[in-house]
């Protein structure tokens, strides 16, 4: 969920070319969008799911108290990386998408040492199967109308010049004005366009008729063949 989520929560809230460092009413110290995606979110959020999958190897999953243990923990980064996203402030997204996507890493590898240290062997690949299906609905929730929901919640019903911008309102001028143009462009060229002289016939005459083929020749019938 926290993966699939990640994605329409941030194309909803930064949803222009621009995103301000600062907080949401910021207008100063903004980057291009495609950089901050590329050089800092995405980075942030490969680092946290990558690192995070490793960790396991390093925790005995003695009884199931240390495990009920570190589930809650990666919930808790999970929620608690989702929740920073609220404070819309660009520099702490990258934080809450490290968190959060630390988390979701962290419940892969301890899923995968449970299963392998606690599964019998020839039960494992049913385990897998299962666990991935259940992740699965997750993900389908999480990229679900849902996650639109919770970008009208991180916005609460405000709006500024970068983020949480209403639809199209850093595009329709230049849509409004390239229409205007074209408009005014064919209005000159039909006035400009010259008319046809009065003394020019409208139609073509029309072509002369053929005279109709000649009859073909009709061939004498064969005679007839000699019987053996």
């Amino acid at each position: 969920f926290v993966l699939e989520d990640g994605f329409p929560l941030l194309f909803n809230t930064y949803n222009t070319d621009r995103v301000p460092l600062g907080g949401p009413a910021g207008t100063d110290g903004t980057v291009p969008l495609a950089l901050y995606l590329s050089l800092f979110w995405f980075p942030c959020m490969a680092l946290g799911d990558t690192i995070s999958r490793r960790l396991p190897a390093y925790i005995p999953l003695t009884n199931w108290k240390v495990c009920i243990f570190c589930l809650t923990m990666a919930i808790i980064m999970c929620i608690g990386g989702e929740a920073l996203d609220f404070l819309m402030v660009g520099v702490v997204n990258g934080l809450a998408v490290f968190i959060a996507n630390f988390g979701n890493g962290f419940i892969y590898g301890l899923s995968a040492k449970y299963i392998d240290g606690f599964i019998p062997e020839e039960h494992r690949y049913t385990s897998y199967n299962l666990w991935c299906f259940v992740g699965d609905l997750g993900g389908y929730a999480g990229q679900s109308s849902l996650s639109v929901k919770l970008a009208e919640q991180v916005c609460r019903g405000n709006t500024y010049t970068y983020v949480c911008a209403p639809e199209h309102a850093h595009h329709s001028h230049g849509i409004t004005g390239i229409t205007t143009t074209v408009a005014a462009g064919a209005a000159t060229a039909s006035t400009a366009a010259p008319t046809a002289a009065p003394d020019v016939p409208t139609a073509q005459p029309a072509a002369p008729e053929l005279p109709p083929a000649p009859a073909l020749p009709t061939l004498p019938p064969l005679p007839d063949m000699p019987t053996l």
